[in-house]
C-alpha cells in the first residue's frame, strides 16, 4: 500500500503540530507582552525617579548657590572688618606716640633749668589724656566691635 503525501493522517498530524507550534507561539508571545508591559512600567517609574532628581538636583544647585552668596557677603563683612581693625590699629600706634613723645617733653618742661610748671602741666595733661584715648581704642578693638 502506498501512502500519498497528501493522505488524511498526515495532513491530521501536520495540523496537530501546526497547531501546538501556534499555540506555543501565542504562549511566548503573550509572555512577550506581558514582559513588554513591565519594561513600560519600569520606564515610567524611571522616568517619575528622573524628574525627582533632577528637582532635587536643582534645589540643591539653589541652595548651593545661596550658600555661595552668604560666603561671599560674610569674606567681605569680614575684610571691611579687618580694615577697620588695621586702621585702628594704626590710629592707637599713633596715638600711643605722641603721648610718648609729650610726656617726654612735658617732663623736660618740668625738670629744664628756668623751669616752666604751666606748660609742663598742659603737656603731661594732654599727655595722659592721648594715653586714655589709645587705651579705650585698644579695648575697643579687643572687644571686637
Amino acid at each position: 500500500m502506498r501512502t500519498s503525501i497528501f493522505s488524511p493522517n498526515t495532513l491530521q498530524v501536520e495540523l496537530a503540530i501546526n497547531r501546538e507550534k501556534f499555540r506555543f507561539t501565542e504562549d511566548k508571545l503573550r509572555i512577550a507582552e506581558e514582559r513588554l508591559e513591565q519594561l513600560y512600567q519600569a520606564l515610567e517609574h524611571m522616568r517619575v525617579d528622573h524628574d525627582d532628581w533632577r528637582l532635587q538636583f536643582e534645589g540643591a544647585a539653589r541652595d548651593l548657590k545661596h550658600t555661595e552668596d552668604l560666603l561671599e557677603n560674610i569674606k567681605q563683612t569680614h575684610a571691611s572688618k579687618s580694615k577697620t581693625a588695621y586702621w585702628l590699629a594704626g590710629a592707637t600706634s599713633c596715638i600711643s606716640f605722641i603721648a610718648s613723645v609729650l610726656s617726654n617733653i612735658g617732663t623736660s618742661l618740668l625738670f629744664s633749668t628756668p623751669p616752666n610748671p604751666p606748660l609742663a602741666y598742659m603737656t603731661l595733661g594732654i599727655s595722659g589724656t592721648l594715653s586714655i584715648i589709645a587705651t579705650i581704642v585698644m579695648v575697643i578693638m579687643a572687644k571686637g566691635g
